[in-house]
């Protein structure tokens, strides 16, 4: 506006000069048009030219003034309903995130009052009515048919996919309206982690290993328990083609034990399936990081059996060897222990198993070793020390299991989901199952 103002001054002021300029010139001018004649001195005429270029030049001005006020008007109308639009979008923007929804579609409506473009306008305000109705849990029938009407517009799209899959209860639907929005944004985290969980859910393992590729998904879980759910999906993944392709399976079961070298049933079916050079070394390896991540019985006995060794003796001195390895744990030790006392026991030499069992202390001895101590004083018809060890056993609070992080529950195996409190990757190998967990969840009990 100033810079018209300027150029305007500027014009005349040039205009001004010349006429000043040609107005010194002496002579005079003569006009004939028409039959009529005029004479007049030339620097009279000049200004008179000039008055009447600055009358004609006021005029436009004016005129154009004149013409522009109601568009002027318009203009300084949208710029003020503009403002307001911005305003209560950044108001509802707010209060969403805060979970004032009620307060939020207030603000839509207000939105819808003062945007130009009516048919998004429409949108706003319809979608407000369905928060409404979605909040107090009325008229399900007319939200399904908005959110639905949605998902065909190609700029909401996701939003209708989105709160479709936020309102639905089926797990059925939850998936399918996750994958729809998946397609269209695999950038939402929240997205990408309803249909990780709905996948795990029904069991879909292959497109839960297919959606872990994501990069997103590390930042969605606590590192350990994502390594549960990966080294569980990839573990069921190679149990499902275990008959129809060992190599496939081969795969997979590695793949589990690189998440969770613990993992006792990846371990003793991947070694029914290696193949090539070194068989047993291979094999031997295998079983050795299991155990020595989650001492088991089952994978103490196959490594008993690989050793090489022709007799009792021999077997319990090759798994006594065990214990001193520096790659158990302190707590595993004690259960490590255990174990091989009841292997010992199994092989009829009771004098070994008892002699491992001294070592532990009576503060950090499971029920399972003061049962096997009871076994062992009934061998030597010792009824006192029976009952002594039965007592014992019974009121330990210290014990080894796969446990749920969420709830203290022990499962006895590995699990993707913990059947007590329906959690997901929250069972791991621990201690003291017997006291439930004091801290809190990290599992997911829901999907959304």
């Amino acid at each position: 506006m100033i810079f018209k103002f300027l150029k305007l001054i500027v014009s005349l002021l040039l205009i001004a000069f010349i006429a000043i300029l040609i107005s010194e010139t002496e002579g005079n001018t003569k006009i004939d048009w028409l039959g009529w004649g005029i004479e007049i001195e030339t620097s009279y005429l000049v200004l008179i030219l000039a008055f009447f270029s600055l009358i004609l030049i006021f005029l436009d001005r004016l005129w154009l003034m004149i013409i522009n006020i109601p568009s002027t008007a318009i203009s300084r109308r949208d710029k003020k309903n503009r403002q307001k639009v911005e305003q209560n979008l950044v108001k509802a923007y707010l209060l969403a995130s805060h979970g004032e929804h009620k307060q939020a579609a207030l603000e839509a409506r207000m939105i819808n009052k003062n945007i130009l473009d009516k048919k998004l306008g429409k949108i706003i305000l319809k979608h407000a009515d369905t928060i409404d109705d979605l909040k107090n849990e009325n008229d399900n029938k007319n939200s399904d048919k908005y959110l639905l009407s949605l998902t065909n517009e190609k700029n909401t799209s996701f939003i209708g996919y989105l709160a479709l899959m936020k309102k639905e209860k089926d797990l059925d639907k939850i998936y399918e309206y996750a994958n729809e929005a998946f397609k269209i944004d695999p950038s939402s985290e929240q997205v990408l982690k309803t249909l990780f969980l709905a996948a795990i859910r029904l069991k879909n393992f292959k497109k839960a290993l297919e959606l872990s590729e994501n990069t997103l998904l590390k930042n969605l879980f606590p590192d350990n328990q994502l390594n549960i759910i990966l080294s569980e999906l990839n573990f069921l993944e190679g149990l499902n083609i275990l008959s129809k392709d060992n190599k496939r399976a081969e795969k997979y079961l590695t793949k589990c034990l690189e998440f969770n070298p613990g993992h006792f049933q990846a371990c003793l079916n991947l070694i029914k399936i290696i193949k090539g050079f070194s068989v047993r070394s291979k094999s031997m390896n295998v079983l050795k990081k299991t155990f020595f991540s989650s001492p088991n019985y089952d994978v103490l006995i196959e490594m008993v059996d690989r050793s090489g060794s022709s007799n009792s003796g021999e077997k319990v001195s090759f798994a006594k060897k065990i214990i001193n390895n520096n790659s158990l744990s302190s707590y595993n030790k004690i259960y490590a222990k255990v174990l091989i006392a009841k292997f010992s026991v199994s092989q009829e030499i009771w004098g070994e198993a008892k002699s491992i069992l001294e070592t532990i202390k009576e503060s950090e001895m499971p029920k399972e070793g003061f049962e096997i101590l009871a076994e062992i004083a009934s061998s030597q018809n010792n009824t006192n020390d029976v009952r002594t060890y039965l007592k014992q056993a019974a009121n330990t609070k210290v014990g080894f299991g796969y446990l749920c992080k969420s709830c203290g529950y022990d499962n006895g195996i590995n699990d993707i989901l913990c059947p007590s409190c329906n959690d997901i990757g929250t069972i791991s190998w621990g201690n003291n199952y017997n006291q439930k967990q004091s801290s809190t969840s990290i599992g997911i009990k829901k999907i959304v």
